[in-house]
């Protein structure tokens, strides 16, 4: 009698046993989707709004120190200093080309924005050729009333940054949510 009771328990707590493996393992393939699901947000956080916005600060920084270069340029009549200021203006420039290129691949929202920022910044490479040429043949009073041109399409392409920076801020705040909300389920399914 006494070797059928010990068979009955025995096998109730092998199947426990079982059952408590079973679920453990259940447990442990749902935290591995949740922490997935986390890091994928996390992912989409970094390659979106991170990215766009270190791609929009870049292009301000560069405008501005395009500007900046640009106002020296028409100020200043010394060669050596010019040619120095076109190389500075030409690096910066191309940061802000590659700047774009980042939104361009990066940004989620509508391409039109980031189009038409790019062609405000291109159609002011003419003005500053033109300051730059004037300076070159002497001519820096002509070249001082192009600078507010200048000013206005720095102003301009700046304005035209709004959306798109508006946009990866909604878009970092959704993708926090969507992290608080998977931390909180995961936490739910955990418990």
């Amino acid at each position: 009698m006494r070797l059928v009771y010990n068979r009955k328990i025995g096998t109730r707590l092998g199947w426990g046993f079982g059952i408590a493996v079973a679920l453990t393992f259940l447990l442990g393939i749902i935290a591995v989707v949740e922490m997935n699901m986390l890091a994928n947000i996390t992912s989409e956080m970094y390659e979106h709004p991170f990215a766009i916005k270190n791609a929009l600060g870049d292009i301000r920084t560069g405008v501005v120190n395009m500007h900046s270069h640009m106002k020296d340029i028409a100020l200043d009549g010394n060669a050596e200093r010019l040619e120095a200021k076109v190389s500075e203006i030409a690096r910066h420039e191309q940061n802000v080309l590659d700047s774009f290129k980042v939104l361009s691949e990066q940004f989620l929202g509508d391409k039109r924005d980031i189009e038409t920022a790019q062609k405000a910044f291109l159609d002011w490479r003419p003005i500053r050729q033109e300051i730059i040429e004037l300076t070159r043949n002497g001519k820096y009073q002509e070249a001082s009333l192009l600078i507010t041109s200048g000013d206005n399409h720095a102003d301009q392409i700046n304005e035209l940054m709004l959306p798109i920076s508006e946009f990866a801020a909604m878009k970092a705040n959704q993708f926090f949510s969507d992290a608080q909300n998977s931390k909180r389920h995961h936490l739910f399914i955990m418990s």
